[in-house]
Parts: structure tokens; sequence; C-alpha cells
């Protein structure tokens, strides 16, 4: 694998994934509020449970500092190795470690701020497309997740319509996100998922 990838890109690979692994919204609620956001509410750590427990602004920040999670790392491989698929390689690594953090034994958010950061630095065309979608949804909504499964299954069409080169990522980041968010459709079936 070292004559494959620069050592410097295999030292970044676990550094994303552990970047990723940051349980942010678990860590602020632990830390400024003492609420365990996995007990109480939808019981997941992204952004939408930590704004109905503790109020929109450290669900802001749970959101904004998710979205840095993915950002970050797929900004840092894209401009230190433009010419391998450096950026969506670190990107995906830092998503999956938001999903299935080793910090909380392997389980984690439901990715859609770090996916978020991912796209908007590699495919920002069909990601800005895709939240758009989310936010009309999830007005029409009031359900956080209702808006994440539609803008998840239209980012890989928005990739592939925009011709954009980061069209592996948006599809492997779309498909975790659905993936994740299998328990929340379920529960959208039944009319029994939780609002904002």
């Amino acid at each position: 694998m070292g004559a494959l990838l620069p050592l410097g890109l295999i030292a970044a690979l676990p550094v994303a994934g552990l970047l990723g692994a940051i349980p942010t919204g678990y860590a602020l609620g632990a830390l400024l509020s003492e609420v365990d956001v996995r007990a109480a509410g939808s019981g997941n750590i992204g952004a939408t449970n930590v704004n109905r427990l503790l109020g929109w602004r450290l669900g802001a920040l749970t959101l904004g500092l998710d979205a840095a999670k993915g950002a970050l790392p797929a900004a840092a491989g894209a401009l230190l190795w433009p010419s391998l698929p450096a950026g969506g390689l670190l990107g995906l690594l830092a998503f999956a470690g938001h999903c299935w953090s080793p910090l909380l034994d392997g389980k984690g958010g439901k990715g859609v701020a770090t996916a978020a950061g991912v796209g908007l630095v590699l495919a920002p065309r069909a990601t800005l497309g895709a939240l758009f979608l989310w936010a009309l949804v999830v007005g029409l909504t009031r359900k956080s997740s209702a808006g994440a499964v539609i803008a998840a299954a239209a980012l890989p069409i928005l990739g592939f319509a925009f011709d954009e080169g980061g069209r592996w990522v948006v599809l492997a980041l779309a498909l975790g996100v659905l993936l994740r968010h299998r328990p929340n459709l379920e529960r959208l079936w039944r009319g029994a998922e939780l609002g904002l």
C-alpha cells in the first residue's frame, strides 16, 4: 500500500477517521448541560436532537462542528494530494467515523451534517441542491429525517447531472445516510417519527 499511496496520506487516514469519530453533540451535551443526548428525544447525537433537547444555539454549534469534521479532511486531501482521490477517501473516513464512532462503541450519528461538509468541498453544486431539497422537505413536514432521506436519494442524481468529479463520493455518502436512516424510515412509514 505504501507504494500506491504517499506516506503522508496513509498517516492521514486514521486521523480523518478519528476526527469524524468525535461525538460533538454528545460532548456538548455532557460538558455544557450535563445531558446525555443519547438518553432522550430520538437518542441521536446529531444537531436535530441536540436542538430538540438543548436549544438552537447548541444545535447550530453541533451542526457546524459535524459539518467541519467532514469538510476539513476532504479539503486537506484535495489540497495536499490533488492528483489522487485523497479528498474523497479522507472525507468518507470522517463520515464513517461519525456514523460508527469507536468512541461510542461503534454507534454514532446519522451522518447528514458530516456528509454535507464533505459534499460541499468535493461536489458543491450537487450538495447545495440536496440541501435545498432538505430545507424544502423539512419546511413542509417539520421532520428532519424526511428531509435527509429525500436529500440523500437526490444527491447521486444531482452529482451525475452536474458532472462533478465527486460522483463516487456523493454516491457513497448518500448510501451511508440512507443506511443510517433505516429506523427513521420505518417510523416515518408508521407515522411515529419525532418532529423538530
